[in-house]
C-alpha cells in the first residue's frame, strides 16, 4: 500500500477517532484544532499536532498542508469554519477532501463547495445500527459504493453439509463470496469451492444491497425484526 499523508482540520470526536485509527495504516497524520484539549487527547498518535488559533490558506501553506494526499475537515467545527476550510483546501489544490456534516443540508452545501466526499456520522451510525438490528446473522456490513455492500454473515442451516460449488450463489442470489472462516480459524480469501460448509462457517460476501436483502429473505437467515410487522 502506498504511503499517504492525511491532514485533519478539526479534532472533534470523529476527527480524534479517525486519527487514532489511521495509525494502524501506512499513514502520516497531521492534525489541526483551535482547542488545546483536543490536541492533547490525540497528540500521541499524530505525527504533527498544531493548535490553530486561525485557519486560512496562508497559515495552511506555512505548515505545508498542500502536501497532504487527503484532507478531512469539519469534525467539531461550525458550518462557517468547515466551508472556509473547504475553500482553503481548494486554493491549495488538495486532491481529495472529505467533509464532516451534521445534516443533509450541510451535505449539499459541502459538495457545492468542492468536497470530494461528505460524511454524516450520526446518520451513518444510525443506518449501521438499524442494519445490525434487522440482520442479526450479519457480523459486519460495510457499504463500499452506493448500494454495494460487503458483509460477513453466518450460513443458513440449509447450506450445512453442502459446498459453494453446489450452491452456485451468484446465479441463485447475485451474492459473490470473497472470504471464509471456519470456527476460530483465520479468515481465508483463497477459497476452495469444493470444501464442505459446516455450522460454524462464516462467509464474507459482496453484493448489491437489495440482492443481499433478497438473499436473506429467500434463505432461513431471514430477519429478527421487520419494520412492517
Amino acid at each position: 500500500m502506498d504511503y499517504k499523508v492525511v491532514g485533519i482540520i478539526g479534532l472533534g470526536i470523529f476527527g480524534r477517532a479517525l486519527a487514532e485509527e489511521l495509525t494502524r495504516y501506512n499513514t502520516e497524520v497531521l492534525g489541526l484544532d483551535k482547542d488545546q484539549d483536543n490536541i492533547d487527547e490525540c497528540k500521541d498518535y499524530l505525527q504533527e499536532a498544531v493548535r490553530a488559533t486561525r485557519i486560512d490558506s496562508g497559515f495552511l501553506k506555512e505548515i505545508d498542508f498542500q502536501s497532504v494526499d487527503i484532507a478531512v475537515v469539519g469534525s467539531g467545527m461550525s458550518l462557517e469554519e468547515t466551508v472556509l476550510s473547504l475553500e482553503y483546501c481548494q486554493e491549495l489544490e488538495v486532491d481529495m477532501v472529505y467533509a464532516i456534516a451534521n445534516t443533509k443540508i450541510e451535505e449539499n452545501i459541502f459538495y457545492k463547495m468542492g468536497a470530494s466526499h461528505v460524511i454524516i456520522p450520526d446518520v451513518e451510525m444510525g443506518q449501521n445500527t438499524a442494519r445490525k438490528l434487522m440482520r442479526s446473522f450479519v457480523n459486519e456490513m460495510v457499504e463500499i459504493r452506493q448500494n454495494i455492500v460487503v458483509a460477513e454473515f453466518a450460513v443458513p442451516k440449509e447450506w450445512v453439509g453442502r459446498t459453494l460449488a453446489e450452491l452456485d450463489l451468484y446465479r441463485s442470489y447475485k451474492v459473490s463470496i470473497i472470504g471464509r472462516q471456519d470456527g476460530e480459524d483465520e479468515f481465508l480469501l483463497e477459497i476452495n469451492p469444493d470444501d464442505t460448509i459446516d455450522e460454524e462457517t462464516r462467509f464474507l460476501g459482496i453484493a448489491k444491497r437489495d440482492h443481499f436483502d433478497q438473499f436473506a429473505g429467500k434463505t432461513s437467515l431471514g430477519y429478527d425484526l421487520r419494520l412492517d410487522d
